[in-house]
């Protein structure tokens, strides 16, 4: 309770100190959208990710084949059908002929082959590369159709592609070879980049050539930069944004109490977690982990960070199956204790962080769950880019993480526990996970794949490789001059039916 009155003290001294006046939003078409964090790059090549913030942008600017509606039917975005062989191994999909880029060049199959064939290359040393190992091959079946050819039945390749993810959202050829797409993106998407100012300001305009009918119904969206969640979340009540996100509890409660603030609330699988990077001492020696994990108390970090509005877990499939025992390793921290005597040599961790509010109480909460057991942690603050850059390097011994929930998760823990995996930001090399990988990659029978996982998750769990934060759950807070806003099935914020009222 303390916590979340200094919270509100804190919101209410910044009101006058937030972002400018010529910020405001200004009635004619404009959406101001405050976000935690800036892009590496819209190539996403160069990126690996774009960030918690940056797939909002993203997504407003480049479009996927596909997208999905609120039950999950898949709907044409880029291609307009689509079918699969008797083999299921070659699902063909036919593109629409009247899409053009903002660049003023037409959409065409050899966007969509030159954009995967790149992500798939052997000289890709991407991560993500990882996420899209079912696809052996992409290639054209004329100007305006395009040949998926699976290794294997991939169940999931809909969903991967209808993600409003890193991988699935389409760039021009010119732009992606000349560079330009690097920090001057171009897509189909219904807005166009206008402006950058790194870690600042990002506007993007209304395209005029859009192809769907009424759409977009804003001029211009600016997208603010601030770290700071306190003074996003004052700048909203202020009327100097229309939408942010986040996770704080003063904020969560703030807004239910304000008609002048709408909240959407996302909930789906995934999980947020911390990794430990096996491949640095003394982290490759399992006392240590568990130690960890038995000194990492859960529940007292959904209660005292998130304020109990995430939910404790022990895996990411929450809301698509059970699994039961996954051998957990629950707060003991004498067990913890022992385990440290055991090892017989100080433990020394370094814990890297970016500077929004959830991560730096996370990390100091860490650092003081883990000092009880008697393993002392240094703490880094470093920029979201440059923490994703840490990370995807391998030069990192411990952080917090995001297992997403739009990604098909059989993929998606194929890639962060397979032992060859570019996406195996943990290191573990375990012959089981990888016969349960192959075993998931190899079966099409929904029961099967979801024991199998269970067992993956089981495993880490045994291994303690990883920390389960919580639950995926994400605030999105309205302002109330804002329409055409609905609950997501997914994290990003679609902006192509988003409008503003005149002040």
């Amino acid at each position: 309770m303390v916590y979340r009155l200094v919270i509100a003290s804190i919101v209410s001294m910044m009101l006058a100190l937030v972002l400018p006046k010529a910020s405001v939003a200004d009635g004619q078409g404009t959406l101001m959208v405050g976000l935690e964090s800036d892009l590496r790059s819209f190539d996403i090549w160069k990126a690996n990710s774009f960030g918690t913030s940056g797939v909002h942008i993203a997504s407003a600017i480049m479009e996927p084949l596909l997208d999905r509606s609120e039950n999950g039917a898949y709907l044409p975005v880029l291609a307009e059908s689509w079918k699969v062989s008797s083999s299921k191994l070659i699902w063909t999909f036919k593109l629409r002929q009247d899409v053009k880029f903002h660049d003023g060049n037409n959409f065409s199959a050899q966007d969509v082959v030159y954009h995967f064939k790149r992500l798939l290359s052997s000289k890709n040393k991407s991560a993500i590369r990882s996420v899209l190992a079912p696809i052996r091959k992409v290639e054209a079946a004329g100007r305006f159709a395009v040949r998926f050819v699976l290794r294997k039945p991939w169940p999931a390749i809909l969903q991967t592609l209808a993600a409003r993810s890193s991988i699935s959202l389409i760039p021009p050829v010119g732009a992606v070879k000349s560079g330009k797409h690097h920090r001057k993106p171009v897509g189909t998407g219904p807005f166009r980049f206008v402006s950058w100012k790194n870690n600042r300001r990002l506007v993007v305009e209304e395209n005029p050539d859009y192809r769907v009918k009424g759409q977009p119904k804003l001029s211009r969206i600016v997208f603010e930069i601030e770290p700071d969640e306190k003074i996003r979340f004052a700048s909203l009540r202020a009327g100097k944004l229309d939408i942010v996100q986040g996770n704080l509890p003063a904020h969560i409660d703030a807004a239910t109490e304000h008609s002048d603030v709408n909240t959407l609330v996302y909930d789906g699988p995934g999980a947020e977690v911390i990794l430990l990077n096996t491949r640095r001492e003394p982290l490759n020696d399992w006392r240590v982990r568990q130690a960890i994990a038995h000194a990492w108390n859960q529940k007292s970090i959904i209660e005292n960070i998130y304020g109990n509005h995430i939910m404790a877990v022990s895996n990411p499939y929450q809301g698509l199956f059970e699994c039961g025992d996954v051998a957990f390793r629950k707060y003991d921290i004498k067990k913890s204790k022992k385990l440290v005597a055991a090892y017989g040599k100080a433990i020394r961790l370094e814990y890297v962080h970016t500077g929004a509010q959830i991560s730096k109480l996370l990390a100091k909460t860490f650092k003081a769950q883990m000092k009880k057991a008697g393993i002392k942690v240094r703490l880094s603050k470093l920029g979201e880019k440059q923490l994703l850059k840490s990370v995807f390097s391998r030069n990192y011994m411990s952080s917090s993480w995001r297992i997403i929930g739009d990604v098909d998760q059989a993929t998606q823990m194929a890639a962060l526990t397979g032992s060859a995996s570019a996406y195996n930001l943990i290191g573990i090399k375990n012959d089981k996970i990888d016969a349960l990988n192959a075993a998931i990659a190899g079966s099409t029978n929904p029961r099967k794949r979801e024991k199998n996982l269970c067992n993956i998750v089981k495993i880490i769990n045994e291994e303690a490789v990883l920390l389960w934060q919580g639950g995926q759950r994400l605030h999105t807070f309205v302002g109330n001059r804002v329409g055409g806003m609905a609950e997501s099935r997914t994290r990003v914020i679609l902006f192509h039916k988003v409008s503003v009222k005149s002040s």
